[in-house]
């Protein structure tokens, strides 16, 4: 499955290369994003405005997401409405009430488009595999895939033409997104396109 996915910066992961300022950067912006306390500070361009962001105006990192996404649709001609749907983070289980934090990504998109499109949290883990880049979770598409479900009523009464808008804060190898996007799929909905803030990257190629 071919997946058109849109990352609004890269960073190196690999710590036996020295990290650039802007990595640091996308880093912190990242960070920002999960709603984790930052270390000093970092730049973002917004506009070509470099924005100071730090733990005084952690919120704002989700308004410029909410910016980068909105402006990158509009130039790239892609029309709403669309169907946000937030990938849920590791601890976003079908048998507990925690909410995905990029619920909040979702909502800074439909709050920036303001041509109807609404989120649609409609996805959740059976069980907590854990997180693939802090306790070693798994990647691979097809395993993440058997542990997803769709809320149940959460698609009743959509037109099966609904345009869906995929958003997650970071990717890696994109197991996720494909796991996610496959599990829509398989509901009778198209994913157009996929929003990140960033993507970790481990080698120089």
């Amino acid at each position: 499955m071919s997946l058109a996915v849109v990352c609004f910066c890269g960073y190196f992961c690999n710590r036996s290369i020295p990290w650039r300022p802007e990595d640091y950067d996308s880093f912190k912006w990242v960070q920002a994003l999960k709603a984790k306390a930052l270390n000093k500070h970092a730049f973002v361009p917004v506009h070509g405005v470099s924005k100071r962001l730090s733990n005084d105006n952690l919120d704002d990192a989700t308004k410029w997401f909410g910016v980068f996404a909105t402006d990158y649709l509009k130039k790239n001609e892609h029309t709403g409405p669309f169907l946000v749907v937030p990938v849920p983070n590791s601890d976003s289980v079908a048998s507990s009430n925690s909410k995905p934090r990029t619920r909040k990504l979702a909502k800074a998109i439909c709050d920036t488009l303001r041509d109807g499109s609404t989120v649609l949290d409609c996805l959740r883990w059976k069980k907590n595999l854990g997180s693939a880049s802090e306790v070693g979770g798994p990647r691979e598409a097809e395993i993440l895939f058997g542990n997803l479900l769709v809320l149940r009523d959460s698609l009743d009464g959509l037109d099966d033409g609904s345009s869906v808008l995929l958003v997650d804060d970071v990717t890696t190898s994109g197991g996720h997104l494909q796991a996610c996007a496959a599990k829509i799929e398989s509901k009778g909905l198209g994913v157009e396109i996929v929003m990140c803030g960033g993507k970790t990257v481990y080698d120089q190629s």
